[in-house]
């Protein structure tokens, strides 16, 4: 089935006359629409909106964001290599620490079963923090997080410990042509897979405790320039960067950051892109402490490519404006004699006026 839609906003009629705008049904809609049931055509069962002539796909519920038609092959090649990806990890976390061990029923099934749901829940959660509240997504994403983390080193830590069996028992044993004895392969196996447990554990857990605010280190870098005028000598910038607030970064940690840095009392601050992980609507609180900011010559903020992905960037922009943030758009602002500061919309930034213009901030 496919609906013609007649209600079309005038900004995007005038950038696309003579175009119809139809909502159809490509599967993989599930992956591509951003806010997939808060979107102005949520009561339809086809999603996304696909102009045929002028070759663009449009996300329901913000006409700013535009997907050409082309790139809908190269999404769906991403998609596919994410899941081979995917399974290529899980079976071979599977193969070396469940089957080779030898693991025996009924564990066995239990603990395939885990490593299955581990890794459908990862694509899931992604679709899931589209629309999902964060109260309830959040619990979700830690486990997500943490599997990733914990999936990547122990890949790793198996590939590590098979070159070593293999060059220290399989190749020499092969050389004098004779078969590597069952029991003495299971051993080895018990023994590498028990290492490498220990050792993801390990990493894991160190993890865990760096990815908390207390944890958050403060680097100091000096920066020489000539020319700098003697009253600027010792000028301070304080840079904030990739804090990603979303389902498992909130409230409390952005307050430990704000703390952090007023500790240093900065003469200006500088976020430079990649604040948010969600919309406006699920994180206003969450980042309410930037308010808090304080610096001499105010707080400057600039996108970066993940304020894009959730669709409403011109709200959040809005939102810290509110805050007393500046939004640095493709300009540059005279700080005090003789020094600017200049900042630019994210390279990735599409749709409406957005777009990185280098020499226009300069």
């Amino acid at each position: 089935m496919i609906w013609e839609i007649t209600d079309i906003p005038n900004t995007v009629k005038m950038n696309f006359p003579n175009t119809r705008f139809l909502v159809m049904d490509p599967l993989f809609a599930l992956f591509i629409a951003p806010r997939l049931f808060k979107s102005k055509f949520r009561n339809m069962p086809m999603i996304p909106v696909i102009s045929p002539e002028a070759g663009l796909f449009f996300y329901p519920d913000n006409f700013d964001t535009v997907v050409p038609m082309h790139s809908l092959p190269r999404i769906s090649f991403f998609l596919t290599v994410v899941w081979s990806v995917l399974f290529g990890l899980h079976f071979y976390i599977w193969a070396r620490l469940i089957r080779d061990m030898g693991v025996l029923e009924p564990w066995k099934t239990r603990l395939t079963l885990l490593l299955i749901t581990l890794g459908i829940l990862i694509p899931s959660g992604l679709i899931l923090t589209r629309f999902a509240p964060r109260v309830l997504l959040a619990p979700v994403m830690w486990v997500i997080y943490t599997w990733l983390g914990m999936a990547f080193f122990l890949n790793v830590l198996l590939a590590v410990t098979d070159l070593a069996k293999y060059l220290a028992v399989i190749l020499p044993v092969g050389l004098r042509d004779r078969p590597v004895d069952p029991e003495r392969r299971l051993f080895l196996a018990q023994l590498a897979g028990g290492i490498v447990l220990f050792s993801n554990f390990g990493i894991s857990l160190a993890g865990l405790i760096g990815a908390t605010a207390s944890a958050v280190q403060v680097k100091k870098v000096k920066v020489g320039l000539r020319n700098l005028p003697a009253e600027l000598e010792g000028y301070r910038i304080a840079q904030i960067s990739d804090l990603h607030v979303g389902p498992t970064i909130g409230h409390d940690f952005m307050e430990t950051i704000v703390s952090k840095v007023n500790e240093l009392a900065p003469d200006l601050v500088a976020i430079t892109g990649d604040l948010v992980d969600g919309t406006l609507e699920q994180l206003r609180k969450h980042t309410d402490p930037l308010r808090d900011l304080r610096a001499d010559d105010g707080v400057f903020f600039v996108t970066g490519n993940h304020e894009y992905y959730v669709g409403d960037v011109d709200e959040w922009m809005d939102y810290l404006r509110d805050m007393g943030i500046r939004v640095m758009r493709n300009e540059r602002v005279t700080i005090q004699k003789g020094f600017e500061l200049a900042g630019t919309d994210d390279i990735s930034a599409r749709g409406g006026d957005h777009g990185q213009n280098i020499p226009k901030a300069l």
